[in-house]
């Protein structure tokens, strides 16, 4: 490659300068470096794509379905996972209510154990002549070691007195006793059996059943079957029917 250069050779004066032009010869061994110069300051090029190498919207699809069937498969995975270990923690939560029940009525229930051994003991060795006398004292000795029983528990009975107005959050009614006084009625007449409450929290467990005084009918208020009969109008005769 040769390279035409511009020389100015001196003139006499008056004269203009005369441009020469010179011819350089290249040595082939610096035409590569010139060659490299020259693209650095064109700048780069940009690389064009073949078309073979363009991509193919198919084998696109094909990947993004593949990557969401992964991604699928992965998160169903996962629900398993989480599935079984909630199954897990629920068992071992209903195992340790089913302890920590069995721990809490473990006294109690050792406690009816032995009574029934006693009753049972009882039963084979009762004397010929056992008399109701004797048959009562004896219910009432396994009533108190029950009651003793319901104490260690945390249980404690209780009877409402007689007159005491009647309660329904810790009360029951057994029956109804008739009374001719005003400040009786809605009052306590008699316990037929004892309540029973939590000691801890003061809630109550069984209501006490009383029988309760109400208003006695007087004579006035009382009605008669056979006056109401002849007072009640004859029903009227059924129409004819055509």
């Amino acid at each position: 490659m040769n390279e035409e250069i511009e020389t100015t050779m001196p003139q006499a004066s008056g004269d203009e300068p005369e441009i020469e032009t010179q011819a350089i010869e290249e040595s082939p061994s610096e035409a590569p470096a010139i060659a490299a110069a020259s693209a650095e300051e064109k700048g780069p090029v940009a690389e064009q794509p073949a078309e073979d190498e363009q991509p193919d919207p198919l084998t696109e699809l094909r990947d993004q379905v593949a990557q969401l069937t992964e991604e699928t498969e992965k998160f169903h995975l996962r629900a398993e996972r989480r599935e079984a270990v909630i199954d897990t923690m629920h068992a071992e939560l209903e195992q340790l209510r089913r302890g920590e029940r069995r721990s809490l009525l473990r006294p109690l229930v050792t406690e009816v154990c032995r009574t029934r051994d006693d009753l049972l003991r009882q039963a084979d060795t009762l004397p010929a002549d056992f008399d109701r006398d004797r048959a009562a004292d004896l219910l009432r000795n396994f009533a108190a070691a029950l009651e003793y029983t319901l104490e260690d528990n945390g249980v404690d009975g209780f009877a409402p007195e007689v007159g005491e107005p009647f309660d329904p959050r810790q009360h029951r009614v057994a029956g109804k006793s008739p009374t001719g006084d005003p400040g009786l009625v809605g009052a306590i007449g008699s316990v037929v059996a004892p309540g029973y409450r939590d000691t801890e929290a003061g809630t109550v467990i069984s209501a006490a059943r009383v029988v309760v005084y109400v208003a006695e009918e007087s004579e006035s208020t009382r009605s008669d079957p056979e006056e109401e009969l002849r007072e009640t109008p004859d029903p009227a005769p059924p129409k004819p029917t055509a």
